[in-house]
């Protein structure tokens, strides 16, 4: 076994058993605490870019989320489908994008700019995917929340949905309904 495979499992097993002591002593006292806790760490992870630590994170946040409220089910699956999408992991990211999705609408406490930030994810691999209609199906959902974008966020949307306006053109596809 190659030592960085190596290391991935010493890293898997270590964040096993320290981080909920770790979040014992921090203060968490609640389930949703340690799975916002987990997501933070992950998004660290992440952002030093820690992989493998990274995706554990994400990971333990969606299994602690999973006896909670629809809502939070659907925070940490978006986190982890995001961490996917950004790690080049398009199929991987479909389906807790999907799930995230399918559980905002029907938790009813995700905001519609919220929600839209999960269609244009799902977007965003579906191109890569060459899916483009299911693509443009979540695109001309999140219309109504695309106002609430920050304005690089409304940028990246808008880049997108002309590269989903060309590509459906050049295919012969509808674009009625992109925002």
């Amino acid at each position: 076994m190659p030592p960085s495979r190596r290391l991935s499992r010493v890293t898997k097993v270590t964040l096993a058993l320290l981080v909920p002591a770790a979040l014992l002593l921090s203060g968490c006292t609640s389930r949703k605490d340690v799975v916002e806790t987990y997501a933070r760490e992950g998004t660290a992870a992440r952002q030093d870019q820690r992989g493998t630590d990274a995706e554990a994170f994400f990971l333990s946040a969606v299994e602690r989320a999973r006896p909670l409220d629809a809502a939070t089910q659907s925070d940490a699956l978006w986190r982890l489908g995001a961490f996917y999408r950004e790690q080049g992991r398009f199929r991987d990211a479909v389906a807790p994008l999907t799930e995230s999705l399918e559980l905002g609408v029907r938790s009813g406490r995700i905001d519609r700019t919220d929600l839209a930030r999960r269609r244009i994810e799902l977007a965003k691999a579906y191109a890569v995917l060459n899916r483009w209609n299911d693509g443009r199906n979540q695109l001309r959902d999140a219309s109504e929340g695309l106002a609430g974008l920050s304005a690089p966020e409304a940028a990246d949307a808008r880049e997108l949905i002309e590269v989903y306006r060309e590509r459906l053109q050049g295919l012969g596809s509808s674009t009625d309904g992109l925002p």
